[in-house]
C-alpha cells in the first residue's frame, strides 16, 4: 500500500486558477506540482510520477486533450488518473477528455466542495489500484516460487523412477534368462511353476520399460525426430505386433488404411502411442474384434489430417472414468475388469506423447460396450501426393 504524501499535479496557464486551487490542494495535506503548459506538464510528469493530474484542457500550444493522449502512449504515465479541468461542459468536449484518456471532469468555475471530492475518490481508486497490483506482484512470485518447486519435484520424481527402473531391470533380465533355460530343462510338474515365473518376469520388465519411457516423457529427455514414412510402414508395424496376439485369443484383428503416400511425423513416438493403444484394445477384449480404421484427408495446401481410429469390444469403461483413463497407474476397478492386468499406464504414456508430436487424443466408451479411441495428428505435411489407395488387412 502506498505510504507517504499523495502528490498532484495541477497544470493551467492561468495564475489566478493556480491561486485559487493551490491552497486548497496543500490545506489537504497534498504534495503540489505546478505546470503553465502541456509541454512542461509532460516534462514534469515524466520525472516525478504524481498520484493524480489536474489538466486544463484550452491551453495555448499543446492543449489538454494532447498532453493526456501522450501521457497515455507512455507505459511510465499511463495509469496516473486525469481529472479534466474545463469551462466547456458541452457533451462533445466531455467525451473528447474521456476518449483522451480522462477518468474525470471539473467544470468552471468551480465548486470547490464538488472537486475535493472527485480528488479524493480518484486517489482512494488509485491507492486501492496500487494496493491490488502489489498483491498481485506477490502472488506472481509466490506461484512461480512453488511453479518451480513443482518443476524441481517433478523432474527429481522421474529422474528416481527412471534410475529405480534401470538398477530393477538388470537383475530382471537374469531371472528371465535363467527361467528361459529351465523351461527346456525341468519336469512337467515343475514347468507350470517356471512358466509363471517366466510369464510374471516379461510383465514386469514391459512395466519398468514404460516407467523409463513415462519418466523420459515428462522430463523432456525425448525429443521430436520428424521423418518422411509411408503409412504402410506404420500399418505392418501394427499388424507384425499384433495380429498373431489377437489370433491367439480368437478375436477378429482388422486394419483399414485409405493411403500409401508418404507423410511426414516422428515415426517411433506415434509407433508407439499406438501400440499402446492396440495392446490396450487386445488385452481388455475377451471375444469379439479389434479394428484399426486410418484416414488420411488432404487440405490442398501441401498439409492433411491423419486420423487413426481404433475400436474393440472389449469391456469398456464408464463415462466418468474417461478423464481418469488417462492419468498414469490409474486403474477402473470394478467386477468388469478385475480379471484383467495391467499398470495403468499405456493411455497415460499416449496422452504425453500427443502432447508432445501435437497430436489429439479421445476416449469413447461405454460400460460393457467396447471402446473406441480416436488419434488425430493435425496438418501433417505430405511428401509424395499420390491418390489414395484402399488396404484392407484382416485376420
Amino acid at each position: 500500500m502506498y505510504n507517504g504524501r499523495l502528490n498532484i499535479c495541477l497544470v493551467d496557464d492561468r495564475q489566478e486558477n493556480i491561486q485559487v486551487l493551490g491552497p486548497l490542494l496543500l490545506a489537504e495535506d497534498y504534495d503540489l506540482l505546478v505546470a503553465n503548459s502541456g509541454e512542461e506538464a509532460l516534462e514534469l510528469i515524466n520525472e516525478i510520477k504524481p498520484d493524480l493530474i489536474l489538466l486544463d484542457v484550452n491551453m495555448p500550444g499543446m492543449d489538454g486533450y494532447e498532453a493526456c493522449r501522450r501521457l497515455k502512449m507512455s507505459k511510465a504515465t499511463a495509469d496516473i488518473p486525469v481529472i479534466f479541468l474545463t469551462a466547456q461542459s458541452d457533451q462533445e468536449s466531455i467525451q473528447l477528455g474521456f476518449d483522451a484518456g480522462g477518468v474525470d471532469y471539473v467544470s468552471k468555475p468551480f465548486n470547490h466542495s464538488e472537486l475535493m471530492s472527485r480528488i479524493k475518490t480518484q486517489l482512494a481508486l488509485k491507492m486501492h489500484a496500487n494496493h491490488l497490483e502489489e498483491l498481485v506482484g506477490e502472488r506472481t512470485v509466490e506461484l512461480d516460487a512453488a511453479l518451480q518447486v513443482a518443476v524441481k519435484a517433478n523432474r527429481l520424481k522421474s529422474e528416481f523412477l527412471a534410475n529405480m527402473s534401470h538398477e530393477i531391470r538388470t537383475p530382471l533380465n537374469a531371472v528371465v534368462g535363467f527361467s528361459e533355460i529351465l523351461k527346456g530343462s525341468v519336469g512337467k510338474d515343475l514347468l507350470a511353476y517356471v512358466d509363471q515365473i517366466n510369464s510374471n518376469s516379461y510383465k514386469l520388465l514391459d512395466l519398468i520399460d514404460k516407467i523409463i519411457y513415462l519418466s523420459k516423457l515428462e522430463s523432456s529427455a525425448i525429443e521430436l525426430n520428424e521423418g518422411c514414412h509411408s503409412v504402410m510402414e506404420i500399418i505392418n508395424v501394427i499388424r507384425t505386433s499384433f495380429a498373431t496376439k489377437a489370433e491367439a485369443k480368437g478375436l477378429q484383428f482388422s486394419i483399414d488404411c485409405n493411403t500409401k503416400s508418404k507423410l511426414c511425423f516422428d515415426f517411433e513416438l506415434l509407433s508407439e502411442a499406438l501400440n499402446e493403444i492396440v495392446d490396450n484394445a487386445i488385452k481388455f477384449t475377451k471375444d469379439g474384434s479389434v479394428d484399426i480404421l486410418c484416414r488420411y484427408t488432404q487440405t490442398g495446401d501441401g498439409y492433411g489430417n491423419l486420423v487413426f481410429k481404433i475400436s474393440d469390444s472389449g469391456i469398456g469403461l464408464a463415462p466418468e472414468f474417461h478423464d481418469d483413463a488417462f492419468e498414469a497407474f490409474n486403474r477402473q476397478t470394478n467386477e468388469h475388469n478385475n480379471v484383467y492386468n495391467g499398470t495403468g499406464l499405456g493411455l497415460a504414456l499416449c496422452r504425453k506423447i500427443c502432447k508432445l508430436i501435437g497430436a489429439t487424443i479421445r476416449l469413447d466408451s461405454e460400460l460393457g460396450k467396447g471402446c473406441r479411441v480416436e488419434l488425430t495428428l493435425p496438418r501433417i505435411k505430405y511428401s509424395s501426393q499420390k491418390e489414395f489407395s484402399y488396404v484392407h488387412l484382416k485376420f
